[in-house]
């Protein structure tokens, strides 16, 4: 049935298509990042993502309004917690990102887009 649709409706199709082939090209693109960059880079990147994607960005700051465990962290970036906590602990030492109860704040988001590299 639903390719049917599919044969019928070329926009949808086109649409079906789209979204496949990006959720392709990012799948790929993580597999790329996490055999060439290291533990402390993958979380960078997903900071960088995760801001450009869903952040309020004032200035050079951009401000995370929504909950993100340390958990879901480490999954998105293919990390142990504990790899994810020292990897933060330096990010918030070096002055790049602020933390709170579930809220993250990239105080320097040019660092943060130098650290996660191209």
């Amino acid at each position: 049935d639903f390719l049917g649709i599919l044969r019928r409706d070329e926009a949808l199709a086109r649409e079906v298509d789209r979204s496949v082939l990006g959720k392709l090209r990012f799948a790929n693109e993580r597999r790329v990042e996490f055999a060439g960059y290291d533990a402390q880079t993958r979380v960078a990147r997903v900071l960088r993502e995760l801001a450009a994607a869903y952040g309020e960005r004032s200035g050079n700051q951009v401000t995370l309004n929504w909950p993100l465990t340390q958990t879901e962290l480490a999954s998105l970036s293919s990390v142990a917690e504990p790899t994810v906590q020292k990897a933060l602990r330096r990010l918030r030492e070096s002055g790049v990102i602020a933390t709170g109860y579930r809220s993250l704040t990239i105080q320097n988001f040019s660092k943060l887009n130098e650290l996660a590299g191209p």
